[in-house]
C-alpha cells in the first residue's frame, strides 16, 4: 500500500523520497508497525509503517531530510538501503539517522529491514493496538501463585512488551494459563482481533501452555479500538471470584468484560483450609 504526504514547494524545484519497511519474523508480523521520527514527515508525532508498506514524501530539493526508525522491544534494524533514480541525490546513515540530500527531479527510495530478535527468558507477552493506544493487563498463573503484567502501547500498530518483563522471564518450566484481561479504561470499546502463542492462533483470550526452561514462548494479542462508551450516571460493579478445592481461576471472557479491569487481591488461606485463595474484583 502506498500512502502520500504533500509539502509546499515551488513548482519544478522538488523531489520525492519514499520510505519502505520490511519486517522479518516475529509474532503477528503482518500487524506490527515500526515508528519513525525526523523532519521528513512534517508531523510532530512522526509516522508508523507496517511491514511491506511505504510512505511517499514530495519535498523541496536542495535540502537534507532526516528520518529515524525508533526502537521497539525485540526488534532490531538489520539494514537500511537507498536507491536514487538520477543518481544525483545522496543518502547517508549515521548512528541510526538516515539523511537524504535531495536533488531536483530525483526520486530516492529507502528501505528499512527490521528483524525479530527472540527475547531471553521463558515467556514474552506482546500487545498491538489498532485505531488507538491503550493499556492491557494479563494474568499468568499456576493456580496457586498468579502473576499480573501490563502492556501499554504508545502508538497504534507499534508492538509493546508486557512489563515487568522480569516477572515472565523467570517463570519456571511448567504448565501455565495466560489470560488477557479487559482494557484499563472503562470508557473505551476494544475488540480482540488477533491472538497467538508461538505461532498458534487462539480462539479465546485464555491459553494454556507448557513453558520449557531455556526456550522462549511468545504470546501476542491484537486489540482494535472501536470508540468510546457514553458516560453513565450510575456505576455498576461486578464481582469475580475463585474458589473450590483446586482454587481454579474463573475464566473471564473478553466479550463479557469490556470496560472492566479486574485487579488481583491476595488473601491468606483460612487455617486448615486450602480452598480460600483470594478473589478478583471488577468495577465498571
Amino acid at each position: 500500500m502506498l500512502l502520500s504526504a504533500v509539502f509546499a514547494m515551488a513548482a519544478g524545484h522538488g523531489g520525492t523520497i519514499v520510505i519502505r519497511e520490511q519486517i522479518k519474523g516475529g509474532p503477528q508480523a503482518a500487524r506490527a508497525a515500526m515508528p519513525f521520527t525526523g523532519d521528513l514527515s512534517g508531523r510532530p508525532g512522526g509516522f508508523t509503517l507496517r511491514g511491506g508498506r511505504a510512505l511517499t514524501f514530495r519535498r523541496p530539493a536542495g535540502a537534507t531530510w532526516t528520518v529515524v526508525q525508533g526502537p521497539v522491544p525485540n526488534y532490531k534494524i538489520a539494514s537500511v538501503s537507498c536507491t536514487s533514480i538520477t543518481g544525483k541525490s545522496a543518502a547517508l546513515t549515521d548512528n541510526g539517522t538516515l539523511s537524504v540530500a535531495l536533488m531536483t527531479g530525483d526520486t530516492v527510495t529507502c528501505t528499512f529491514v527490521t528483524h525479530w530478535v527472540p527475547p531471553v527468558g521463558n515467556l514474552t507477552i506482546e500487545e498491538i493496538t489498532e485505531g488507538g493506544k491503550g493499556s492491557f493487563s494479563y494474568i499468568v498463573e499456576p493456580h496457586d501463585d498468579p502473576t499480573e503484567v501490563t502492556a501499554t502501547t504508545t502508538q497504534a500498530g507499534v508492538p509493546a512488551e508486557a512489563r515487568p518483563e522480569r516477572n515472565l522471564a523467570l517463570l519456571a518450566g511448567e504448565l501455565y494459563s495466560v489470560q488477557q484481561l479487559s482494557p484499563h479504561s472503562a470508557r473505551s470499546r476494544w475488540s480482540l482481533v488477533g491472538a497467538e502463542c508461538n505461532g498458534r492462533r487462539l480462539k479465546l483470550n485464555v491459553y494454556d501452555l507448557r513453558l520449557v526452561n531455556g526456550k522462549n514462548t511468545v504470546c501476542a494479542f491484537t486489540n482494535r479500538f472501536s470508540g468510546r462508551r457514553p458516560a453513565s450516571r450510575s456505576r455498576r460493579r461486578r464481582a469475580c471470584s475463585t474458589g473450590g478445592s483446586r482454587c481454579r481461576t474463573t475464566r473471564i471472557r473478553h466479550s463479557r468484560t469490556a470496560g472492566c479491569r479486574p485487579s488481583l487481591l491476595h488473601r491468606a488461606p483460612a487455617q486448615g483450609s486450602r480452598s480460600n485463595c483470594g478473589h478478583r474484583r471488577c468495577s465498571c
